[in-house]
């Protein structure tokens, strides 16, 4: 099965993580993450170079190793889904980000155009 923990050699915990599913990407960010725990050694399978063997040796003996895949793998989705999140809303941000160093208004030219006297949006107008 492939995302869950394979096995546990000589206190090494080796995963098989599937490209197909995770990008290199977010699987790098979880292994930095995973640094201060753990050395961690990248390898491809192979037969199916689709698989990316991660094997995580832990720095010290009190490192419970059926846990550390656990939270291995809920940082590589969380990692996943800030990708996939980032991808989505790329478009939003570099108008928020354009807009926020432009002189101008990017989105609506009348909003620079207008004058207090004429309050093209009623902002003075009383309620």
């Amino acid at each position: 099965m492939q995302g869950v923990a394979e096995s546990v050699e000589d206190g090494q915990l080796v995963l098989r993580v599937d490209t197909r599913l995770y990008s290199k990407t977010s699987l790098f960010k979880s292994c930095y993450k995973f640094t201060d725990k753990c050395y961690i050694f990248l390898s491809l399978d192979e037969g199916d170079q689709t698989i990316i063997i991660t094997v995580l040796s832990p720095k010290s003996d009190s490192v419970d190793l059926s846990q550390l895949g656990g939270e291995f793998f809920n940082e590589l989705l969380d990692q996943q889904v800030r990708k996939t999140l980032s991808q989505e809303t790329d478009e939003l941000r570099n108008l928020i980000v354009a807009q926020a160093f432009s002189e101008g208004n990017l989105l609506d030219e009348s909003r620079d155009k207008g004058d207090y006297e004429a309050d093209p949006l009623n902002i003075g107008k009383n309620r």
